[in-house]
Order: C-alpha cells, then structure tokens, then sequence
C-alpha cells in the first residue's frame, strides 16, 4: 500500500466520506461511486459532496446519501443497473441484491460493484444485505479488496452481519464505509464510528491518507483492515444547511 501514485501502483483509490470513492486506471479512467448529499427531511452531511471529475458514476441504490447524482459534472455517465461495462482499462459489474434490513424485506433493491482495474478486484457493497444467495455470491467471484459498511450503531449491518459479508466475500482487504465521519457527517445522521468494531478485528492499518494506490503485489498476505482518511474536498466544500 502507498499512499501516492508511483511506479508498481497503478491504480489510485481517493475516500470522499460516507460511501464514496474514486478509482482513477493507469489509463486515466476515473470511477466515482455513491456521491452523497442531504435530504430536506435528513440532515447526515455537513457539506455539499465535492465537485470532482469523473468519466462514470456508479449508484448502489436510490437513498440520498448515495446517490447525489446531480453533483457530478456535465458528461459523467451513470451507471444504476446490474450489468457489465467496460471502459477503457476498467471493467464494472453491476450485481443485483437486496437494501440491508426493512428497506429490504420491502423490496428495495441494491447494486454491489465489482470494479476491475490493473489487475485488482473491488468490491463495494453500498447497502447491501449480510445474507447474499448463493448464486449472486457466484456473480460476484473472486474480491481483492472489499467496501463494506461498517458502524457502531449497527445502522446498516451489525459487528456479526459485517463479520459475516467479510468471511463469505473473503478479501485481502477490508475497508469500512458509512460511519460517523469528524467534519463531515452529522450527529443527527445516528451514525457512529466504525472503532468498536475495529477493535474486534485482528489486523488494522490506519492509512493516514485519503488516497492509497494499489498493484496486485501490495496486497497482504493475510487479510487486513485499512481505514482511510476523508478526502480535504470533502472536508472543505461549500457548507450544508439544515
């Protein structure tokens, strides 16, 4: 793992809070997924998500804070469906599920992404149920690193639900999403942390950056659990109001 673009790591991983990130390919692909903003009725968000550019928007689900598409800038595609698509060095599956407790046991649906890039498998869940089918864990296959939400107050998953998606995911890396954020995230959002659950778990790296840049030969041997700052854009980008 580093923590800047360089030789032997090729592709670059940037943390914007919440459930976002962007995946920038050694061809210059840029994949954002599940950009966040407020509701009028649900005050989670601080600030307004960042204007960053980006080729493809990727949404798990339709709930506002993951699905703020209309903060991306002009000419970004989005992507909402399960299905394959391919651009440039990156490969994007979209697999079908269920929204994690009533949201789900209504029906809601969820799209986990398997992003492929330089050699290097991501798995982001948004929202997604611990209990997967069997054969939608099959279109899923093999995971290097896995985004999964991860919260002390069990808001999506609990500690044995996330324990669960870990072990039947089985990644070398583990990196946690949708949790109390300094500067970002609200206290009216009911989220916590992610720290009692990290304390259970048996290797923690705290990055101390919000981009890391991953190569197939940067993966742990044993599996890991890598907790990576909020991008400064996020931190710093025009203030929400209630």
């Amino acid at each position: 793992m580093g923590v800047d673009a360089g030789p032997g790591a090729p592709v670059r991983l940037t943390y914007y809070g919440h459930c976002a990130f962007m995946w920038e390919s050694p061809q210059g692909a840029r994949v954002l997924i599940d950009p966040y903003e407020n509701r009028h009725d649900y005050y989670w968000f601080l600030h307004r998500f960042p204007m960053v550019e980006c080729d493809l928007a990727l949404v798990s689900h339709s709930h506002f804070d993951h699905s703020a598409v209309g903060e991306l800038p002009d000419g970004a595609s989005v992507l909402r469906m399960p299905g394959r698509f391919e651009y440039r060095d990156v490969s994007v599956t979209g697999v079908g599920d269920l929204h994690a407790g009533r949201a789900g046991a209504r029906g809601m649906r969820n799209v986990m992404h398997l992003v492929e890039t330089a050699g290097v498998r991501f798995l982001h869940t948004g929202d997604n149920r611990a209990q997967v089918p069997a054969d939608v864990r099959e279109q899923v296959g093999a995971v290097d690193v896995l985004m999964v939400t991860a919260d002390d107050s069990s808001h999506i998953l609990s500690y044995d639900e996330v324990d669960s998606m870990v072990a039947m995911i089985g990644p070398r890396v583990v990196i946690p999403t949708h949790y109390l954020a300094a500067g970002l995230t609200t206290e009216e959002s009911t989220l916590l942390p992610p720290d009692g659950w990290l304390e259970t778990q048996r290797s923690v790296k705290k990055t101390g950056a919000h981009t890391v840049t991953v190569a197939p030969g940067d993966l742990p041997g044993s599996r890991e659990v890598w907790v990576m700052e909020v991008a400064p854009e996020s931190l710093s980008a025009a203030a929400t109001g209630r």
